[in-house]
């Protein structure tokens, strides 16, 4: 009865679920609107909004000096402009005040020009000791890179529209080459490059095209309390989550299983010449937390994925030399899903018209949750059709290009990526994540999630296979194929980032994001 109780309590139970912890992205405008609605005709309310965005600011800025203790005790440097955004940095202003951290708050707008919220922000400030250094002429404004810790820009926030006055833009033009860290609070004053970003309120679209996402720099969330009620009506069925959350949708170890109870994974891959593949895969899948990992392949390549690997279960199939699947694996390969919780089928297979055949024969007859990677995508020859013939939950890998040699070309901006993306994965009833900056995930109930930022450093062969390595684990142990999906992708992008700081983008290799998972899952900071 004990141990009964005990496994009832600890079988891989999730920590949290999907809909607890994402964000819906939103506009600009939509943002804009959301904020006059939640206030409406008081500025009393609008205040308290605006302390809350303060208060998150101070908490960032308080973060950035304790990661960085070398430079610390050097003034933070604060601009504000004449609306809710410079109201927002006189908030964190009197904070830092309150709290004896050394700053500076400048201005472009005269003070007789606050409104509203902003001219009660400044005058608590002001109230409470601040000093505000109102800027005449920004050529006499004498800065270098040892004049501050951190340069916070509260200038303009969202209301910004058109070209910058010249005053602001020359500004702009200085902090860009101050090289000192850059704070924005709500969206850049761009084309000021952000260091980090802290959009307040909801996650908003702007942050992830690609025309404007290399200004925000690293992208954080500071929720408000905003109604749901209210951002319910405008949410569009797109999410975000924020980088502390991702981690909470892992499940609890089952501590007391033994390897399958932790989750048993199949990975079907390989061909001569395409070893590198299906080993990163694998390597991945383990690091990831699977407990049993079972791989079918050609027998031509056992020799050498068997030196690669140890852990594996390993199915050698008799190619006869021919250094691929043939159509006669099938049977053998089909008793093999009995014994899994998830299967990944792709990395390394080739393109033969053989091993074509054996994908699309293979795809009716999956018994439980499958991922479809590279070239298993490649072996559907342009018929998304044939997957209609799946009868079990799937996830697919593509890249770019396979994308496009699957579905069609793809247009050129993220709004529209996101419709098509939607339309595919609704029409099809797959789980899609289209890899790329950002990586598009979309499930067959329309929603959809932006994950990732540039790194130049993934963009190497065999970064696919770590990723496809990473969800199966995650599948495996129990993860819905959406949650497998959104959770991978995430681990991966962090990997990559992780591994950049430490090798750089030049330098860093698909194997060195799987030497960057421990610290992840264990939920070491990357700071």
């Amino acid at each position: 009865m004990i141990l009964d109780f005990i496994k009832f309590i600890d079988m891989n139970q999730q920590k949290v679920k999907l809909d607890e912890i994402r964000l819906p992205l939103i506009s600009a405008s939509q943002a804009i609107e959301l904020d006059r609605s939640e206030k409406g005709d008081s500025i009393r309310k609008g205040y308290t909004l605006m302390e809350e965005a303060g208060e998150a600011i101070y908490e960032k800025i308080q973060l950035f000096r304790t990661n960085h203790p070398s430079v610390a005790q050097k003034p933070v440097l604060i601009f504000t402009g004449g609306g809710n955004n410079g109201g927002d940095g006189f908030v964190a202003a009197r904070l830092l005040l309150k709290n004896k951290v050394p700053y500076r708050v400048y201005g472009l707008v005269d003070p007789i020009r606050f409104k509203n919220e902003a001219f009660l922000a400044y005058h608590d400030f002001i109230q409470a000791g601040g000093f505000f250094s109102h800027i005449q002429d920004v050529d006499s404004l004498e800065m270098d890179s040892s004049s501050g810790c951190l340069v916070v820009d509260a200038l303009l926030g969202i209301g910004a529209v058109g070209e910058l006055r010249p005053k602001f833009a020359k500004l702009v033009e200085k902090l860009n080459f101050l090289e000192i860290p850059i704070l924005s609070v709500d969206s850049p004053t761009i084309p000021l490059k952000a260091t980090e970003t802290i959009i307040l309120g909801n996650p908003r679209r702007e942050a992830f095209d690609s025309s404007l996402s290399s200004f925000y720099g690293k992208v954080t969330v500071a929720p408000l309390s905003y109604q749901k009620s209210l951002i319910k009506e405008i949410s569009s069925g797109d999410y975000w989550i924020s980088d502390s959350d991702f981690l909470k949708l892992l499940p609890n170890r089952n501590e007391y299983g033994d390897k399958r109870a932790q989750g048993t994974g199949l990975i079907i891959s390989g061909s001569i010449g395409m070893t590198g593949a299906p080993s990163l895969a694998a390597l991945a899948a383990l690091r990831s937390g699977i407990g049993l990992l079972s791989m079918a392949l050609p027998s031509s390549i056992l020799q050498t994925l068997s030196i690669k690997l140890n852990e594996p279960v390993f199915y050698a199939l008799e190619d006869h030399q021919q250094g691929s699947f043939l159509k006669e694996h099938l049977d053998f390969i089909k008793a093999l899903f009995k014994y899994q919780k998830a299967v990944c089928i792709g990395p390394g297979l080739s393109q033969k018209p053989e091993v074509k055949q054996v994908v699309t024969q293979l795809l009716p007859t999956f018994t439980s949750p499958v991922i479809l990677d590279a070239d298993a995508l490649n072996a559907l020859d342009g018929n998304p059709d044939l997957l209609l013939s799946l009868n079990v939950d799937a996830i697919l890998t593509p890249h770019v290009r396979e994308w496009e040699r699957l579905f069609g070309a793809l247009p050129s901006k993220m709004e529209d990526v996101i419709k098509v993306v939607k339309e595919k994965a609704s029409q099809y009833k797959v789980t899609l994540v289209l890899k790329g900056v950002p990586t598009c995930i979309a499930s067959p109930k329309g929603e959809v999630y932006l994950v990732g930022k540039a790194n130049s450093g993934l963009a190497k062969g065999g970064s696919g296979d770590v990723l496809a390595g990473i969800i199966l684990a995650l599948l495996a142990q129990g993860l819905s194929t959406l949650e497998a999906a959104i959770l991978g992708t995430w681990v991966h992008a962090e990997a990559g980032q992780r591994t950049r700081k430490r090798l750089g983008a030049f330098s860093m290799l698909p194997t060195d994001l799987i030497d960057s998972l421990p610290s992840i899952f264990m939920g070491e900071s990357s700071k």
